[in-house]
């Protein structure tokens, strides 16, 4: 928290500078006299960084080397008088590029700790539920031992998609659940519905989540094509009793797929056509 104090007040600082700087000039040359597409660039650069996770997520150095190369496209060919350096041409692009590059870094860190900071509520929040929610995308050596363990034994696995799209969820769960705003809440009702889930499963199911198409997956061991439907039977029963509806898809290896993907494509298919299907 620290950290994102330092950073959101020096950026604060750095932009009030920034805007007011040519209000600075001591005598009345205005020789402090920005070009006036600087401000627009700065002005997205800082929004972009903050709004599109790409950007924060690579190194500072590539994030302020693009809009420092952006700015010297822009100066040189485009809105820019295409002098870099000569006379008061030399002071005014030292002083442009400072401010970009210093803007942007800042702005980096600040969604970087901003990040930080949202990870970390996560992870309290799946703690405040008591259920460890795992993402499928670091759930990978898991699901690879499953299958590589049912293909060398011959042994059924099924997966179900349970998708809760358009649901309302997050008032559903707890009455306190409208005290955590936004994201936080959003969170903390997955991760209760996943112990919701995992109550009506065996010990070695597997409940994960799928942030990219916002669904649960839920990979079973040992259950074939006959014994998928009383599963999802209960996981439907438990889901109405804290009112959600929620379509669900499932496929069973190797009868329907001989991968992971495979599985997961043939349960998206089945879920187009009904809310619980086997």
């Amino acid at each position: 928290m620290k950290r994102f104090l330092f950073y959101l007040i020096g950026l604060i600082m750095t932009l009030s500078l920034f805007f007011n700087i040519e209000r600075l000039d001591i005598n009345q040359d205005n020789e402090i006299n920005l070009q006036s597409f600087i401000y627009l660039l700065v002005t997205i650069a800082v929004i972009s960084i903050l709004i599109i996770p790409t950007f924060s997520k690579v190194r500072v150095v590539w994030a302020t080397g693009l809009w420092m190369f952006a700015y010297l496209i822009i100066k040189i060919f485009l809105l820019g008088n295409g002098r870099l350096f000569g006379g008061i041409n030399t002071y005014l692009t030292i002083t442009e590029a400072f401010f970009v590059v210093v803007i942007t870094a800042l702005t980096h860190r600040l969604a970087r700790e901003v990040n930080i900071f949202r990870r970390s509520v996560e992870q309290v929040t799946l703690l405040m539920s008591g259920q460890s929610l795992k993402d499928i995308e670091l759930a990978s050596d898991e699901i690879q031992r499953e299958m590589t363990r049912s293909r060398h034994y011959s042994r059924p696995m099924s997966v179900i998609v349970a998708d809760l799209k358009g649901q309302n969820f997050k008032s559903k769960i707890d009455n306190t659940i409208t005290e955590i705003q936004n994201e936080t809440a959003v969170q903390y009702a997955r991760a209760k519905i996943a112990q919701d889930i995992q109550r009506q499963l065996r010990l070695m199911d597997i409940v994960l989540f799928d942030k990219q198409n916002q669904q649960f997956i839920i990979v079973c061991p040992e259950v074939n094509v006959e014994g998928i439907r009383p599963v999802i039977t209960k996981i439907n029963n438990q889901m109405h009793n804290i009112g959600l509806n929620v379509k669900f898809g499932s496929a069973t290896f190797p009868d329907e797929g001989l991968t992971f993907t495979s599985l997961m494509d043939q349960a998206q298919q089945k879920m187009n056509y009904s809310h619980i299907d086997s």
